[in-house]
């Protein structure tokens, strides 16, 4: 009889790497038979390792008492091998011995010498790779079957390569070509890599941001699976992509020369940015032009940033320098367009802009006492730019004007110039040219001593006035009407008789408001009593429970408009918009969007003159009269747009606020 033998294996084995070669030896025992062989074959994946089985096939009666095998392997692909006992061995009661050694993993499976290894599998090996190994060969030598000679068992295969299942993933950058880590190596190109499925590893960038050249760089925004900048990803198990997100960026160099300065400070700007470019003239200077990525004179300029830039602006003494419009004009003040008083977010063009000069001095002292040598130029202070003069007083220097500017914008203040201090200069106003083609009549009703309604347009819609007086307006002066026979007859100008889009506008002072169940006009075509249709109407009314409202409407049967509640106090100015844009009729009060209905139907043409103060009807007198006053009266044959309401009223209603007003320079004559 022979005793069970076992094998001491040193602690440290499980962790150490090996590598693979199975031997089969005998061991001493009673023969039992001959002819047996020894075969090994792939079990099962798990994860990062993989089972192998050692199966024995002996014919009966030959089946051996014990076996010992070697399996050989590289060590450095290797963590760790264990093998367990199999179910026919297991069956059989064997124990199972094993001894670890470089490269090399020795077992024994023995039992009492009168009981056989049965045939099938008789050990399970599993392999474990080492991090970032997918395959390695595992050979199966030195095979013996238990007997008193140790006659040998032969191979069925001398081994097989152990390959674990892996996923191509790819890790890159958009764009492409920056620097990256996947589990603490660096890259600057994208990798692919061969990853087992459940594996956890470490994508990072690590450098943001990254150069790109000489005024370029790239900032990390994100990783395209939402992960931190640094974070562990788990292998899938599908062929997956990770992309690290960089925002490319480009320098924007801007300065200024002496007299001025420029914004917005040199930076970097995201590619594809709008940027706006701004410059203010010290006093006693002028923005003479942009050069480099912005050229010209227009200011602010807006420069779409698609590359490393470099903008500069430049100024000269406004004492006689080459840029001053005339050598004939002494004097000169910048006025500055205060950008916070522009609403929206994109500028306003030939934007009339009221210059109201309570008092000034220097006008006074060195204008014409009739004004005519006044002039306005853009930022330049070359280009003259149209204007109108509504009241110029002489002893004050008091100027109340209009300028057609080129360019108002709501995120950079807009320079212009006032010229002045010419004895032999005759009028330098363009009055008609300061309202774009789109205004049909403008009529800003006089000095407030006199009432004059004169359109301002090259239309020639001028009013006339029927019992209506002059009163101090909003802006300057306004029209006073009594509610009882005052109105003003603005004509059936064909510009006028507005059948689609259309913007209406007043400044209105109620007085009284109208009786119980009446409307008051205030600036309208009319109701045309052989039709019983009334065209476009800003309206006062009173409804039979005494409620106040406003209303912009047109009647072709039936009414469509929209109507607001009228809660303005009474004696108190307020400016009043209604726009038809070809799906909506809107009403604005002070500026503000307040009502408005969505309906298609433009507006009709009674017929009827277009009338202030009250209801015209087709040569039958003026009815629904209005008690209070109006002011800077105007119809454009477009609508409006939100933003260029709001700026008229932050422009009318607070002049100060809009502009300020430089110091005055002298040419040096």
């Amino acid at each position: 009889m022979h005793a069970d033998v076992h094998w001491d294996m040193p602690p440290s084995f499980l962790v150490r790497a090996f590598s693979l070669v199975v031997i089969l030896i005998a061991f001493c025992g009673p023969v039992l038979g001959q002819g047996g062989s020894l075969a090994l074959s792939f079990g099962a994946s798990q994860g990062s390792s993989v089972t192998l089985n050692l199966s024995l096939t002996s014919p009966a009666g030959g089946e051996p008492a014990g076996i010992q095998w070697t399996l050989t392997y590289a060590p450095s692909n290797v963590v760790s091998i264990t093998a367990s006992a199999g179910a026919s061995a297991t069956a059989a009661s064997k124990s199972i011995s094993c001894n670890a050694g470089t490269g090399s993993y020795a077992c024994l499976i023995a039992g009492p010498n009168s009981t056989a290894i049965q045939n099938g599998v008789v050990a399970v090996v599993t392999v474990t790779l080492a991090p970032g190994v997918t395959g390695v060969a595992v050979e199966v030598t030195n095979t013996l079957g238990a007997s008193p000679n140790g006659t040998a068992l032969p191979i069925s295969g001398a081994g097989v390569t152990v390959t674990l299942a892996t996923v191509p993933i790819t890790v890159t950058t958009s764009p492409s070509g920056l620097a990256f880590t996947v589990d603490g190596t660096s890259y600057a190109a994208s990798q692919i890599f061969q990853w087992i499925p459940g594996t956890n590893h470490m994508i990072a960038v690590t450098t943001s941001p990254q150069s790109g050249g000489t005024g370029i760089q790239d900032l990390y925004a994100s990783w395209s699976d939402g992960g931190a900048q640094s974070h562990s990803v788990t292998a899938p198990s599908s062929a997956t992509t990770y992309t690290a997100d960089f925002t490319t960026q480009f320098f924007l160099t801007t300065s200024a020369g002496s007299g001025g300065t420029i914004s917005p400070a040199s930076e970097w700007v995201n590619s594809g940015a709008s940027v706006p470019i701004g410059a203010t003239a010290n006093s006693g200077y002028q923005f003479t032009g942009f050069t480099g990525a912005v050229t010209g004179t227009t200011n602010p300029a807006s420069l779409m940033v698609n590359a490393p830039a470099a903008v500069t602006a430049s100024f000269s003494s406004s004492s006689g320098g080459s840029n001053w419009y005339s050598a004939s004009w002494s004097y000169q003040k910048a006025i500055t367009i205060n950008h916070a008083e522009v609403s929206g977010s994109s500028n306003l063009t030939d934007f009339p802009a009221l210059i109201s000069l309570a008092a000034d001095p220097d006008l006074a002292a060195h204008a014409q006492s009739s004004g005519n040598d006044i002039l306005f130029t853009d930022a330049s202070g070359i280009n003259k730019l149209n204007h109108e003069i509504e009241t110029y007083n002489t002893t004050s220097g008091q100027l109340i004007a209009w300028v057609q500017v080129p360019s108002v914008s709501p995120v950079a203040d807009t320079v212009i110039y006032m010229y002045y201090g010419n004895p032999s200069a005759v009028s330098q106003q363009s009055r008609t040219l300061v309202w774009d083609a789109n205004y049909q009549g403008v009529w800003h009703l006089g000095n407030g001593v006199t009432l004059n309604a004169t359109d301002s347009t090259s239309n020639a819609n001028n009013g006339v006035s029927s019992n209506a007086s002059a009163a101090a307006g909003e802006i300057g002066g306004g029209a006073s009407f009594n509610g009882g026979n005052a109105s003003v007859d603005l004509g059936g100008g064909s510009g006028l008789r507005i059948t689609g889009p259309i913007t209406a506008e007043a400044w209105i002072n109620v007085t009284v408001w109208p009786a119980n169940g009446y409307p008051a006009g205030l600036l309208g075509m009319g109701y045309s009593y052989a039709s019983g249709w009334t065209g476009w109407m800003l309206e006062a009314v009173t409804d039979n429970g005494g409620n106040h409202y406003l209303s912009w409407a047109s009647n072709n049967g039936a009414p469509h408009g929209v109507t607001i509640p009228g809660t303005l106090a009474t004696g108190a100015w307020h400016h009043l918009a209604g726009v038809f844009d070809g799906s909506a009729w809107r009403m604005y009060l002070d500026g503000a969007a307040n009502g408005s209905s969505a309906d298609g139907t433009a507006p009709v043409n009674t017929g009827d003159d277009v009338v202030a103060g009250g209801l015209s009807t087709n040569g039958f007198g003026t009815i629904f009269l209005f008690n209070g006053l109006l002011d800077e009266l105007r119809v454009s044959n477009t609508a409006r747009s939100s933003d260029w309401i709001a700026t008229e009223y932050h422009n009318q209603s607070s002049p100060g606020h809009f502009v300020s007003v430089g110091s005055a320079q002298s040419s040096g004559k």
